[in-house]
């Protein structure tokens, strides 16, 4: 092809203009898709907010944290293996103790 032939430049053209009609066709379809997920996500109920109350590095590929939500501790350890979720029980409350005695 030669940059000088008019028959090049109208297809150089054309294609230019098929390559961003095809970038603009796809960037819509993921607005849209972005858009109805996001919708779905916060429509979704049982959402738990959680608070981290402690962090912990047993090593250098192990941690763990204690997380707080409104009803539950939840314990997570993550290591190289991969993540392990504990529900912790709830602590049994002890008798206020006198503090005359």
């Amino acid at each position: 092809m030669r940059q000088d032939d008019p028959l090049s430049f109208v297809l150089m053209i054309k294609v230019m203009l098929i390559t961003v009609l095809l970038l603009a066709l796809v960037y819509v379809g993921l607005r849209w898709y972005a858009r109805r997920h996001a919708r779905t996500v916060e429509a979704s109920p049982g959402q738990v907010e959680l608070q981290c109350g402690r962090a912990l590095r047993l090593s250098t590929k192990t941690k763990v944290y204690l997380l707080k939500t409104d009803t539950a501790q939840v314990l997570v350890t993550e290591s190289s293996n991969g993540a392990t979720v504990t529900v912790l029980p709830d602590p049994v409350p002890t008798p206020a103790r006198d503090a005359h005695s």
